[in-house]
C-alpha cells in the first residue's frame, strides 16, 4: 500500500509512505556528495516506458534552477528521467532528477532533499510523538533478483527511514 504523505509542489517534492514487504537490499546515505565542481561528470538514471533501466553520462554545466522564460520550458522532457538518482561517477548520490531536456539535467541537490526530509520527520515527529532515525538508507531491489513487483525485474530507488 502507498499513500502520499506530503508533497510541496513549489520545490516538486513528494514523501510517499510504502507499506508492506517489500524484498529489497539496503545501503546507506551516508556517501552523499555535498558540493558539486563545475564540469563534474555526473550519471542520471531514469527507467524506460518499457521498464527498461536506462542510465546517461551528463556534465554538470551550471545552474540547475529553472525560470519562466529559460528555454529549457520549450525543449522536449523526456519523462523516463524524472524522480531518477543523479549519482557521481565514484557512486556518491548527488541528486534527484527533476527532469532532462537535450541540454541540461535539472535536478534536486542532495542537501535540499535531506532538508526536505528533516522538515516531514520533524512533523511526524509532533504528529505521532515517534522518535526521529539519525539514519538515512537508500533501499533498492537488487537486479537480475525478483521483487514483490509482477514482473519480478523491479530495481525501485527510495529514501527510507532506519
Amino acid at each position: 500500500m502507498r499513500i502520499l504523505a506530503e508533497f510541496d509542489l513549489d520545490h516538486n517534492f513528494a514523501v510517499v509512505n510504502v507499506h508492506g514487504s517489500l524484498d529489497v537490499q539496503v545501503g546507506s546515505f551516508q556517501h552523499a556528495q555535498e558540493s558539486l565542481h563545475h564540469g563534474e561528470k555526473l550519471v542520471l538514471i531514469g527507467r524506460a516506458i518499457s521498464g527498461e533501466i536506462v542510465a546517461t553520462n551528463i556534465k554538470l554545466n551550471g545552474d540547475s534552477r529553472v525560470s519562466e522564460d529559460d528555454e529549457d520550458l520549450d525543449c522536449k522532457i523526456s519523462e523516463a528521467w524524472e524522480g531518477g538518482p543523479l549519482i557521481s561517477v565514484d557512486g556518491k548520490i548527488v541528486g534527484m532528477n527533476l527532469f532532462l531536456t537535450t541540454t541540461r539535467a535539472v535536478f534536486l541537490p542532495w542537501g535540499t532533499i535531506l532538508k526536505h526530509l528533516e522538515h516531514y520527520w520533524t512533523s511526524q515527529q509532533k504528529k505521532t510523538g515517534l522518535s526521529q532515525s539519525k539514519t538515512l538508507k537508500l533501499v533498492r531491489n537488487p537486479i537480475g533478483q525478483t521483487s514483490n513487483s509482477k514482473s519480478g525485474q523491479s530495481s525501485v530507488t527510495r529514501v527510507a527511514r532506519a
